[in-house]
C-alpha cells in the first residue's frame, strides 16, 4: 500500500497551491524572459527547451500524485498521456512541430520526479512510523 499525504494545515496548502503555480507558469516565464538573451549567456535554445520540458512535466506528475494521494503509477500514466497528447497536438499547428525525443524528456522528467517523490513519502512515513513507535513506548 502507497504511503498517504498527510495534509494537516491550511499553510501547507497554500504552499503547495503556490509550488505547483510556480511549477507550471515559472518555465514558461523563463524561457520568455530569457529568449531575448539566449546568445549572450552560451545557452542554446534547444537546452532550454530540454530542461523546460523535463521540469514542467515532473513538477505536474508531482502535483498530480499529490492530489491523488500519492499514487504515483497512475500519475505518471495520466501526465505521460497528456505530454503525448500534447506533442501530437504540435503536428497539426502552424509553425511547431511534434518531437519524439520531447516526448522522452517529458517521461523522462514524470519518472525523475516520481521517484523522487515516492522515496520522499517513504521517508515520510518511516520518520511517522519510528515517531509512533516511540510515542506508544512512553
Amino acid at each position: 500500500m502507497m504511503p498517504q499525504v498527510r495534509r494537516t494545515s491550511r499553510t501547507w496548502r497554500w504552499i503547495c497551491c503556490a509550488t505547483a503555480l510556480a511549477g507550471l507558469f515559472g518555465p514558461f516565464l523563463l524561457a520568455r524572459l530569457l529568449a531575448m538573451d539566449i546568445g549572450c549567456l552560451g545557452i542554446s535554445e534547444r537546452l532550454i527547451r530540454e530542461t523546460l520540458h523535463f521540469t514542467g512535466y515532473g513538477f505536474i506528475a508531482v502535483v498530480l500524485a499529490l492530489a491523488l494521494n500519492g499514487q504515483v503509477i497512475v500519475a505518471g500514466f495520466i501526465t505521460a498521456m497528456v505530454s503525448g497528447a500534447e506533442e501530437l497536438h504540435q503536428a497539426f499547428v502552424p509553425g511547431r512541430y511534434c518531437e519524439l525525443s520531447d516526448w522522452g524528456f517529458n517521461i523522462a522528467g514524470i519518472a525523475v520526479a516520481l521517484i523522487l517523490l515516492q522515496v520522499l513519502l517513504m521517508l515520510m512515513s518511516l520518520r511517522h512510523r519510528r515517531e509512533a513507535a516511540a510515542a506508544a513506548m512512553r
